[in-house]
């Protein structure tokens, strides 16, 4: 992991990592990232407490699972790895029949965010992200406000949360304001590092140069190579 992240040209695509890098390095570190997150966001948590506010999410919201999630490849293998386990097989199952549908719903914006990321543009990506999000189109991995994959979900989904009320979650929510957050700084600086990291493994293992791809999309094209 240090190697992979002693270089800015890993992480950018823009020189090529001179090891290896395993299907089961990428795993093995998507992994240690994932606990090290849920470290962070149970301190997150007790900062909010302490502070008379509580974190809002709970089994049931689904706003932030109608987003269009954009990940790495190490994450990617990792959550196929899971999903090919014999006791997910019902869970795999479902999420082969639900991403046909999925995918139709999906694929203007998906076409949109992946002309405006490899573009650079990061502001209108982000507006179409926020696009996407408006149609309410639910992540194949989610089943009755369940998300099917909770403990190998990405660190995107790990990272999200409300405070107190998941009511705003939503852009189109009626209140006319956005969910409030939590500021908590060693969370923040630990997933920009992260990030990078992710991206250079996506990088070492030979996918598209800082292109990202839908969760969904990604997870499927491992199960069914």
């Amino acid at each position: 992991m240090q190697r992979l992240m002693s270089r800015r040209e890993y992480a950018q695509g823009e020189a090529p990592f001179p090891d290896e890098v395993t299907r089961d390095d990428a795993i093995a570190i998507a992994a240690d990232v994932h606990r090290a997150v849920d470290l962070a966001a149970e301190r997150r948590a007790e900062v909010a407490a302490r502070k008379g506010s509580s974190i809002a999410c709970h089994a049931g919201c689904s706003a932030c699972c109608e987003q269009l999630v954009m990940i790495w490849s190490g994450e990617a293998e990792l959550i196929a790895e899971w999903l090919d386990q014999p006791e997910q097989a019902e869970i795999r199952r479902a999420f082969l029949e639900a991403y046909p549908a999925w995918l139709e719903k999906s694929t203007p914006a998906i076409d949109r965010v992946m002309q405006l990321t490899a573009a650079g543009d990061a502001k209108g990506q982000f507006a179409a992200l926020v696009d996407h999000w408006r149609q309410r189109v639910l992540c194949a991995f989610n089943a009755g406000g369940l998300c099917t994959i909770y403990p190998v979900r990405p660190v995107l989904c790990r990272n999200a949360h409300a405070l107190d009320t998941p009511a705003k979650c939503h852009p189109d929510n009626d209140t006319g304001t956005a969910a409030t957050s939590l500021h908590f700084v060693p969370l923040e600086d630990f997933l920009r590092k992260t990030r990078s990291l992710a991206m250079a493994v996506h990088h070492a293992r030979g996918g598209a140069r800082k292109q990202p791809e839908p969760l969904p999309t990604a997870v499927f094209e491992r199960l069914v190579r």
